[in-house]
Order: C-alpha cells, then structure tokens, then sequence
C-alpha cells in the first residue's frame, strides 16, 4: 500500500473523526516538560490523553552522542522506535502536545525527515481539545508492521549546508529564517540568519495561522516565499514549527538546521 500525503495541520474535529473510522491510526503525544511548572509529561499522558494515543518520548528520539542538544537520531533508533510503536510507513499518523507549541512539530519534523508522508499536527494540541470538552482517556493502545523508514536529506541542512550557503555570492537562492524571539537574535544570529520568530505564526490560542497571513508576514518582512528556505533556533525544536508553518502554507523547500544557532555558535567561536 502508497503511502498517502497529510495536511500538515489537523483540526481537533478531524481527529475525532479519524479516532471514529480510522483503522491505522497512531495518536501521539510528544509533550516534553521544559520546566518544573510543567510537571512529569509522562505522568500528565497517562492521566489525560486523546483516546488510543500513545507518548513519544522525544527525550531519548535523538542523537545522544552529539555535542549539541536536541540533535536528529540515527535512521535505526527512529526505526527501532517506530517498530516500538507499531508505526507502519503506510500509518495515519497524528502528533500533539500539550500546549500546542512545538514538541509536536519537531516530531512532524523528524517523520517528515525519515520518509513519513502521512503524518500531521493537531493544530492548538491537547488544549484546545480539552478546551472544546472532548472525550480523554487514561488508557494505552498497542500493535501494527512494515517499518522501511529512509532518511530524506532534502528536508535536513547541517553545518556545512549552512557554511556553504555563506560562501555563496548574492542574491543568495535560500533563505535562513530564526525561529527565537527578536531579542535572542539580536544578541547573536546566523550570518545569512533572518528574524522570524515562530509564535508570529501562531494565533493568540496557539493555533496556526491561514497560508495567506503566513504569506503576507513574510512579505511584510521582505523574505521572498519562493525562495528555498531553512529554518533554525537555539537547538532544533521551535525551528520546526516554522518548517511546519510553511510546509502549510505551501512551501515546496524547506529545511530545518538541526544543530541550530548551539552548533553554530559553538564551531565558529574555534575558528
């Protein structure tokens, strides 16, 4: 069976509707706690959930030997991870998290980035699913096959990508965007970088906003939304929801710099 290219983004109506018909469907909660306030995840999934939803944990989904946070995993612990989870690459695959920020889009990212066409985020995440009383469960799913992830390079730009990109002559085909707050960039930034931050392109309810307000606020800004386009941060997570943002609104070539500004700022101070 093909596999079947999704939304990026999905409503919380369409999940319910999904949980209803669909046989292979995988519901995952990728919720990381960044903060004390935040409580255990874990401990939050297992208490409320979406119904049939499973926690990912995107504390262990990446590359524990990297000098740098948040690094992409080698191709066989995602796989090993999928089989985990019974993910098969033909699976309906929807992630969220309990803010509707962006733990949800650095895992969109990573099945994006390993092959998964059907995958999508739930737009406004567990909150607004809670915020529009629907059903929660305390209970966990299981089983399902057929794990042939590959990795695709053309959603991923490293350090090198990004040095190359600079030693290009203008007018430059690609454009750097950085997802952190003005004020982090305006403290240290790419060289090629471009101030986007990522909740400009969310909704006061954190939830994304139309392709044509994404359009118009890159022109507002002067960014050429035809141009190829890699997006960063501090280390690889809110970079990703502007990957998704953009792959919503459209946007055929988009990359995400996985070391982020941690890797860069860290290899050009030794030089």
């Amino acid at each position: 069976m093909e596999q079947r290219e999704a939304p990026v983004f999905i409503e919380t109506d369409e999940l319910a509707k999904l949980i209803e018909t669909e046989k292979d469907l995988k519901v995952f909660d990728c919720t990381m706690s960044l903060t004390p306030e935040d409580g255990d995840a874990i401990l939050n999934y297992h208490n409320s959930h979406i119904p049939g939803s499973e926690f990912l944990d995107l504390r262990y989904l990446k590359n524990a030997s990297a000098p740098f946070p948040n690094t992409i995993p080698p191709l066989d612990l995602f796989k090993d991870t999928m089989k985990k989870h019974n993910v098969r690459l033909q699976s309906r695959v929807v992630l969220y998290d309990a803010k509707g920020l962006y733990m949800s889009t650095r895992a969109f990212w990573l099945f994006k980035v390993f092959g998964h066409l059907s995958v999508s985020v739930l737009n406004g995440g567990l909150a607004k699913w809670l915020k529009e009383e629907r059903t929660v469960s305390k209970n966990e799913t299981g089983p399902a096959d057929s794990f042939n992830y590959t990795f695709n390079p053309a959603l991923f730009a490293d350090y090198q990508t990004i040095i190359d990109l600079e030693s290009k002559s203008e007018p430059k085909d690609t454009l750097v965007l950085d997802a952190r707050p003005d004020a982090s960039y305006a403290n240290g930034h790419l060289t090629d970088g471009h101030s986007l931050f990522y909740k400009n392109l969310q909704t006061a309810d954190c939830t994304v906003k139309s392709t044509e307000e994404i359009r118009e606020i890159l022109a507002s800004k002067n960014l050429d939304f035809t141009q190829k386009i890699i997006t960063q941060c501090q280390s690889g997570n809110t970079a990703t929801y502007l990957f998704a943002a953009l792959k919503h609104a459209g946007h055929g070539d988009v990359r995400v710099y996985d070391g982020s500004y941690s890797e860069y700022s860290a290899k050009k101070s030794q030089q």
